[in-house]
Parts: C-alpha cells; structure tokens; sequence
C-alpha cells in the first residue's frame, strides 16, 4: 500500500512510527511510502489496520497528513 504525506520532512517520522506498529516500511521518493502489514490476514484487514494507524498518526502530529493511495 503507498502512503503520501503532505511534506517530505514528515515521511521518516511516519515511517519510525509505522516500523513500531511493526509494518515493513520503504520511502518510495520524499513524499511517498510504502507500507506492509505483514501479520495481517487479508488485504482488506490490512487497509483497515492502515488506516488506524495513519489516523492515530495524524491526530499526535497536527497539522501533518498522510493519505493512503491504493
């Protein structure tokens, strides 16, 4: 699944906190990440999780956003 944050000085920060979660996580270019839950059963559990995650994200760095693109 790709992620997309509104700054590139914000994608190593999200990635830290996602690597927690333990998600696998490469930064694809400065503004884009790539995310695998790998203990997720399905495809669908695995968006559900993400989007938790970035939701959580968002909401203890104000101002920050991040989008799930596929």
């Amino acid at each position: 699944m790709k992620v997309q944050v509104s700054e590139s000085t914000l994608a190593g920060d999200l990635k830290a906190y996602l690597e927690r979660a333990e998600c696998i996580v490469q930064i694809l270019d400065p503004h884009t990440l790539e995310v695998t839950i790998p203990r997720a059963p399905d495809d669908a559990q695995a968006v559900r999780e993400l989007v938790l995650y970035l939701g959580a994200w968002r909401a203890m760095n104000p101002g920050a956003d991040a989008i799930l693109l596929d």
